[in-house]
């Protein structure tokens, strides 16, 4: 992500309407879990037996459920509006809840589909972990990671 950032034009001014309807609608929380409304409606978890086996934990599932693709949002300067949309994010988060988030935008210009641009996120919790910071650099496409709690604008 650090090689691609300076090609990025300076931001939009606003989102594409549909993404800024996702933070609009804000989030549900469900037991200790958070997600976007727009993502999971339910007011109760599956099992946790259920979660274990296929995600893990709890972080995995709220970090499948909350994976948003951008481009589907956006017909252009997807990374842009990416930039963006994680910034509201985390202010939209801060604003309502106290414990930390962490959220995941990463990026791809594919030469056959174009554009590829991904966020997810979930709740920080003491012993669950997503992405291994220390290995952000494997990873083959560009990854920017924000704690919540750290992020300063």
């Amino acid at each position: 992500m650090k090689d691609i950032l300076p090609d990025v034009e300076t931001m939009p001014a606003s989102l594409p309407r549909e993404m800024e309807e996702i933070l609009t609608a804000g989030f549900n929380k469900v037991e200790d879990a958070v997600f976007f409304s727009t993502q999971f409606d339910r007011d109760c978890l599956p099992d946790s037996e259920f979660i274990e086996s296929a995600y893990t934990d709890l972080s995995g599932y709220e970090f499948s459920v909350n994976k948003l693709h951008l481009e589907d949002y956006c017909n252009f300067q997807c990374l842009r509006a990416g930039m963006l949309f994680t910034d509201k994010f985390v202010r939209l988060w801060r604003s309502q809840f106290s414990a930390s988030a962490i959220a995941l935008l990463s990026y791809d210009k594919n030469p056959d589909f174009g554009e590829i641009c991904t966020f997810r996120f979930h709740k920080k919790r003491e012993g669950e972990l997503i992405i291994d910071l220390e290995k952000i650099e494997e990873f083959s496409a560009p990854l920017l990671v924000v704690d919540t709690s750290l992020w300063r604008k």
